[in-house]
């Protein structure tokens, strides 16, 4: 597994100087983790920290500890329920190379497969620091 923990009630300190994706800093057992907005590294526009919103604590046993915005949650989902997306050129030329399958579910939702090993490796995800303007 890539993931160890979701972390409930664990607000980011802001870290000044940073990219608008990197939503600050969390004390997890006296260690100190960068927390990811995927979304927005992906080329959404940020949004500003909700109450709900949870960080999944990424494994330490991938190349980079960190942990990845959660915005919403939902229960464990069957795999059998959900129906891949087939890749179009319009769809895959606007997906980042990090994500590498779509499903939807009965209802339309989307889901995504993310190679994180993949996303740590880019050097854009290691570049946080932004100058200021």
């Amino acid at each position: 597994m890539h993931t160890e923990q979701i972390l409930a009630g664990e607000v980011p300190m802001p870290v000044p100087f940073t990219r608008p994706w990197f939503k600050g800093l969390v004390n997890f057992r006296n260690q100190l983790i960068g927390v990811i907005d995927l979304d927005v590294f992906a080329g959404a526009e940020p949004i500003p920290w909700q109450t709900n919103d949870r960080v999944l604590l990424l494994s330490s046993a991938l190349p980079i500890r960190c942990g990845i915005r959660i915005t919403q949650t939902t229960s464990v989902i069957d795999r059998t329920h959900l129906s891949a997306v087939m890749p179009s050129p319009a769809l895959t030329s606007h997906q980042p190379g990090w994500v590498t399958q779509t499903f939807t579910d009965a209802n339309g939702q989307s889901y995504y497969c993310v190679d994180l090993v993949a996303l740590m490796a880019l050097p854009a995800f290691l570049d946080i620091a932004q100058l200021p303007a």
